[in-house]
C-alpha cells in the first residue's frame, strides 16, 4: 500500500455539539440492510443549519421493523412529508428542514452526539 504523507499532529477532533435543538436538513439518505439481516434500515445524514454550527453533520438511522416504525413515522411528520399505507419516497425527504434534539452520550471512551427527538421546523 502507498505511504500517504499528511501531517495530522496538530488536527484537532471535531467538537461535540453542545446538547439543544439545532434547525437541521436532510442531504442523504442511504436504504441499507441491518447488521443484523434481519430487516432494512433508512440511514439519514442531517445537515446543522444555524449558524454557529453550520454544515455540521449528524446522523440517525431508522429501522423498518414493524416495532420501530413509530420513530420513523414522527421522522418523517416532522419533515412534513406525506405517506400512505404503500409508505413514502426518501427522495421527497431530502431538502426539508427539521429541528433536532440532540443530546450528548458516552460511547467507547468519548462523548458523542445523539439525536434523542425529531420536530417540525417553524
Amino acid at each position: 500500500m502507498p505511504r500517504v504523507q499528511v501531517d495530522l499532529t496538530n488536527v484537532k477532533d471535531l467538537a461535540v455539539l453542545p446538547s439543544g435543538q439545532y434547525r437541521a436538513q436532510v442531504t442523504n439518505a442511504k436504504v441499507k440492510t441491518a447488521k443484523a439481516g434481519d430487516s432494512q434500515v433508512i440511514e439519514w445524514e442531517l445537515t446543522v443549519q444555524d449558524p454557529a454550527y453550520q454544515g455540521r453533520k449528524l446522523f440517525m438511522n431508522h429501522s423498518l421493523k414493524e416495532t420501530a416504525l413509530w420513530n420513523l413515522k414522527r421522522f418523517v411528520e416532522a419533515v412534513g412529508v406525506s405517506f400512505d399505507a404503500a409508505g413514502f419516497d426518501t427522495e421527497g425527504v431530502l431538502g426539508k428542514m427539521l429541528l433536532l434534539v440532540v443530546g450528548q452520550e458516552p460511547y467507547q471512551g468519548r462523548v458523542v452526539n445523539r439525536i434523542t427527538d425529531t420536530l417540525e421546523a417553524v
